[in-house]
């Protein structure tokens, strides 16, 4: 027998169908790994330090220069700034940032103190944090008029105290990191501080952008995107409670990375983002709970179809009124879904009708003239209400009655005579009931009895021989054609005299 493949199940269930339960479920806790780009601080007022007539300005100032630094809220819809203002100077010689008290007005002068080839950004920020952006990276070179060996003397300089570093361990997506390093945009850097006390605060200063602020209750690696475009300048810088501080750079935006972290629409109000390192850990950590949690809702999921299923097979077939039996052990006949309809068993070697005598099929039931006063023909239903599973599961038979012939005659179903059709036949009935008596004939294609009966009960009809051996047994001992072969007699001689819906039996 074959039967159609419906693909590999899992729990009961197709596997894409379970494949895709797992990877839905999976996919809602892996993305929570993934990091996000933190947006820029709002900004609520502009600075610069342009001489007049300058344009577009350059670049670069003299050692010991005095810069005229003003700024004003212009067309700016940030927070409105509130002084006094501060200046966040970032220096590609110093590991520390430079903050100098602007002053409550809207100028500021300033003089640059680095040594020649020192580069340099200044950001600016107001009593209550808010940012005034942050301007390009300028370049020293040495004043007209002087050496190194005889430098200009620059007033008003002060460099920060050793002890006010804060230890910092940075990490990039290659490894190691660099403070003139060029990291690959869209990939995360990494900056965990190993002293100093908590909360602390990440900066980053983008050149011609307002900053990021980044703040970590504990001493948890902080991680921000690079979020920037290719060649783009920054610099980092960290801060704890107690006004520690440690800077880096000028650092510079790769190329090598992917550009999905610049859509516009791709950021997160958190400020909380997961660079390589973390992002590896947290990512196995998701996927191992996206799998157990996948596996849990896939089970959970085929556990409950399956009793759904199961419980719809139970209510059609209690509101039929079949009979459900268990299923036979291996070797003895088992029948396939049939269609009740055609009788036909699909994807099946053999079919299953329903047993009709002659002229059943035309009249319905015919009564043989010779048939005894007190006996009655069986009726049989020429359909068939099967389902799938065993061949018990019929419709009812009808009763039967059995019939006396004389002495030596043997009770059994009584049949219609072949000969002597009535010569008025019965009026056509007009409905067979579905509950009305059947019994089942499967034709076996080879070994054992040429067919096998089985009525409403699930048992099995013997096919009587034409004659039994004789060995002394009656026809009570007789085993079942499913166990031992047959051995049929030699044939009787044929009766000359008519025949009723009586058995015969030779004595």
């Amino acid at each position: 027998m074959h039967t159609r493949s419906q693909g590999l199940l899992c729990y009961g269930l197709p596997f894409s169908t379970f494949l895709t339960a797992f990877l839905w479920t999976t996919s809602l806790f892996s993305t929570s790994a993934f990091a996000k780009v933190t947006p820029f601080l709002p900004q609520g007022f502009m600075f610069d330090w342009t001489p007049e007539g300058q344009t577009p300005p350059v670049p670069t100032t003299a050692q010991c220069e005095t810069i005229h630094i003003k700024w004003n809220r212009g067309t700016l819809d940030g927070p409105n700034p509130t002084a006094p203002y501060y200046l966040q100077i970032y220096t590609s010689t110093f590991i520390v940032p430079f903050v100098i008290e602007a002053g409550s007005s809207l100028n500021f002068d300033w003089v640059v103190p680095f040594v020649p080839g020192t580069q340099y950004q200044i950001c600016m920020f107001d009593s209550k944090g808010n940012a005034g952006g942050c301007q390009a990276v300028y370049t020293v070179y040495q004043a007209p008029g002087t050496t190194i060996e005889n430098p200009p003397t620059c007033t008003n300089l002060t460099y920060p105290r050793p002890e006010s570093q804060l230890g910092v361990s940075a990490l990039v997506n290659t490894g190691p990191f660099s403070q003139f390093g060029w990291i690959d945009q869209c990939t995360d850097l990494s900056v965990t501080p190993t002293s100093g006390t908590p909360p602390y605060t990440l900066t980053v200063a983008p050149a011609l952008h307002p900053p990021y602020n980044i703040t970590s209750q504990d001493r948890s690696p902080i991680n921000w995107t690079v979020s920037l475009s290719w060649g783009s300048p920054f610099f980092v810088s960290l801060v704890d409670s107690t006004g520690m501080t440690w800077a880096s750079g000028p650092l510079h935006s790769g190329g090598g990375g992917t550009t999905d972290c610049l859509a516009l629409d791709d950021t997160s109000s958190t400020g909380k983002t997961v660079a390589p390192a973390v992002a590896i850990g947290a990512g196995v950590g998701g996927l191992i709970l996206g799998l157990v949690v996948g596996l849990l809702s896939a089970f959970l999921f085929t556990f409950f179809a399956r009793r759904h299923r199961e419980r719809q097979s139970m209510t059609v077939r209690e509101s039929s009124g079949m009979l459900i039996t268990t299923t036979p052990p291996r070797g003895v006949y088992r029948d396939l879904p049939s269609d009740s309809r055609n009788g036909l068993m699909h994807e099946s070697g053999y079919r299953i009708e329903p047993f009709t005598m002659p002229g059943e099929r035309e009249f319905g039931v015919l009564q043989s003239p010779g048939t005894s006063p007190g006996a009655t023909n069986p009726t049989f239903s020429t359909s068939a209400n099967l389902t799938s599973g065993n061949a018990s599961n019929h419709l009812q038979p009808s009763d039967a009655r059995s019939t006396s012939s004389g002495p030596g005659s043997h009770s059994g179903v009584s049949s219609t005579s072949a000969m002597g059709q009535p010569t008025t036949p019965p009026p056509r009935p007009r409905q067979i009931e579905r509950g009305s008596g059947q019994v089942y004939v499967v034709h076996h294609d080879g070994g054992g009895a040429p067919i096998s009966v089985y009525t409403e009960e699930g048992a099995e009809v013997v096919e009587l021989p034409p004659h039994y051996p004789h060995d002394g047994q009656g026809a009570s001992s007789a085993r079942s054609p499913l166990a031992r072969n047959r051995r049929p007699g030699a044939l009787p001689e044929k009766p000359s005299h008519h025949v009723t819906n009586q058995t015969t039996t030779p004595t």
